[in-house]
């Protein structure tokens, strides 16, 4: 995977591996350095409902989890509700384990985000003057809104 590409998309489905109690949709997703970080809406495996933030807000967002390491979770297909309890892979000693099973896990995404498009404020040569006879302390608006005005 290059830089520039990312390895789920928003409105992705995801569970935690190892662990697929855990339930969430993709908000956003993001590079930093070599982390790819998701904002995830976390869902009850037992009944769909939204659960919100589970970590401490402390002032941050209370609807979803914020910037969350993708290395820890893994797409998966749209869940259906209840996530059934599985019974795992027989151990070594004989005995199997139960876990929660949302489906198969689905490749990464080789996802490029679309560049976005850069609309600057300033739209012609009459306001980027108005904006910068502003900046330099101009100190009547009205007169100046006219004046731009009667330009156009």
């Amino acid at each position: 995977m290059t830089d520039d590409t990312l390895p789920t998309k928003p409105g992705d489905w995801v569970a935690q591996k190892g662990n697929h109690s855990r339930i969430a949709k993709v908000k956003s997703v993001s590079r930093f350095g070599d982390e790819v970080l998701v904002d995830l809406v976390l869902y009850d495996h037992r009944n769909g409902d939204r659960i919100g933030r589970e970590s401490p807000p402390e002032g941050g967002p209370r609807t979803f989890e914020p910037a969350c390491d993708f290395q820890y979770w893994e797409r998966i297909a749209e869940p259906t509700f209840p996530i059934p309890l599985k019974w795992g892979q027989v151990r070594p000693d004989g005995s199997r384990v139960a876990d929660w099973s949302a489906g198969p896990a689905l490749p990464n995404l080789h996802w490029k985000p679309r560049a976005r498009r850069r609309s600057g404020m300033i739209k012609d040569r009459t306001f980027e003057d108005v904006v910068r006879q502003i900046a330099a302390g101009h100190n009547d608006p009205m007169n100046l809104a006219r004046s731009a005005l009667a330009k156009r």
